[in-house]
C-alpha cells in the first residue's frame, strides 16, 4: 500500500473521531503531528496507531494495512444504564450501591469513538440548557483515560470532602493556570465557579459527556 493510502485511512479514523482538534484534545498529541500524519508527511508509532484504532473505533488491521472494513462495531448498538443525577456519589463505589432507572440502545454510529464504559445520566436541572435539557440525558464515557481530567469539556463529577457524599454535577470544566472554572451554558442561573487546583484534587471525574439526549 502506498503511503498516500495509508493517510487517507488515518484521515477517516480521525475524522471518526471528530477530526484533528478534538482527537488533539482527547489524546494530548499536538495539532502539528496530527496534521503530519493526515498529510502523509510522517506516520504514527506502533504504540499511537494503537491508540488511533481504539479512540476511532476502527480495524486496527485495517487501519495499519488496508485489509479488512474499516469497523465491524458501527452497527451494533451500545446498551446504556440510565441513573438519576440526584444519586448520590462520594466514595466511587456509587454504582455498584444505586440502581439504575432505565436502560437504553444507541445507536454506535451516534458515538463513534467512545468506550463500552457508558452510563447515562439523567439531569434534574436546567444548567445545561439547550444542549441538554431539564430531565434530558447525559452520556458519559466512564473510561479511565478520563479520570485525570486530560481535556476541557463536559464532565460528569462529584466532590467528596470530608467523607460526606455529593450529588453528582453535569457541567462544563475549563482548566486555568491555578485552577479549574466550573461553567453551565445556563449562566442567569448558574454563574460561573472558580475552584483551586487544591480544591479540584478531592473531585471525583466520573467520565466526560459523549452525547446529550431529549427525555424520553
Amino acid at each position: 500500500m502506498s503511503q498516500s493510502d495509508f493517510a487517507k485511512r488515518i484521515n477517516y479514523a480521525i475524522e471518526r473521531a471528530g477530526g484533528p482538534s478534538a482527537l488533539s484534545r482527547t489524546t494530548g498529541y499536538s495539532l502539528s503531528t496530527i496534521r503530519k500524519w493526515t498529510s502523509g508527511e510522517s506516520d504514527p508509532s506502533r504504540e499511537r496507531l494503537v491508540n488511533l484504532a481504539d479512540i476511532c473505533d476502527v480495524s486496527l488491521l485495517w487501519l495499519a494495512s488496508g485489509e479488512g472494513e474499516p469497523s465491524n462495531q458501527v452497527d451494533r448498538p451500545i446498551f446504556v444504564q440510565v441513573f438519576d443525577q440526584e444519586l448520590i456519589a462520594g466514595d466511587g463505589s456509587w454504582l455498584e450501591r444505586r440502581q439504575p432507572i432505565a436502560s437504553a440502545s444507541i445507536d454506535r454510529s451516534m458515538l463513534p469513538h467512545c468506550s463500552e464504559l457508558l452510563i447515562g445520566i439523567r439531569l434534574s436541572d436546567d444548567a445545561m440548557t439547550p444542549e441538554i435539557p431539564v430531565h434530558g440525558f447525559a452520556i458519559i464515557d466512564c473510561d479511565e483515560r478520563f479520570a485525570e481530567f486530560p481535556a476541557n469539556g463536559m464532565y460528569a463529577f462529584s466532590e467528596s470532602s470530608s467523607g460526606k457524599d455529593i450529588s453528582i454535577r453535569v457541567r462544563l470544566l475549563v482548566r486555568q493556570t491555578e485552577g479549574v472554572l466550573i461553567r453551565s451554558f445556563n449562566r442567569d442561573h448558574y454563574p460561573d465557579e472558580f475552584v483551586s487546583l487544591d480544591a479540584f484534587s478531592r473531585f471525583l471525574i466520573i467520565g466526560k459527556c459523549a452525547a446529550g439526549l431529549k427525555p424520553f
